[in-house]
């Protein structure tokens, strides 16, 4: 297990995620930081709050290094 951290940068800037969560790996956590990024979403719209198509979800592994990144227009589909 290692640890992996969830910053989220949208319209209201960087927000760095502190505490971070054990995951099982790389692919454990960018599955992880897609599930964030819709739950940001949802609450946005539950909320009627715009959203930035063009916020994203930044993963960062050990020694602070970024592995990947969710942006929001990645994570959902509109027609």
């Amino acid at each position: 297990m290692s640890k992996f951290f969830f910053h989220l940068n949208n319209s209201h800037g960087w927000t760095p995620d502190e505490e971070g969560q054990e995951m099982d790996g790389a692919a454990s956590a960018m599955e992880q930081a897609f599930a964030e990024v819709r739950g940001l979403i949802a609450a946005d719209v539950l909320n009627v709050q715009p959203i930035k198509l063009s916020s994203y979800v930044a993963v960062h592994g050990e020694g602070d290094k970024e592995i990947g990144r969710v942006r929001y227009d990645e994570a959902v589909s509109f027609e």
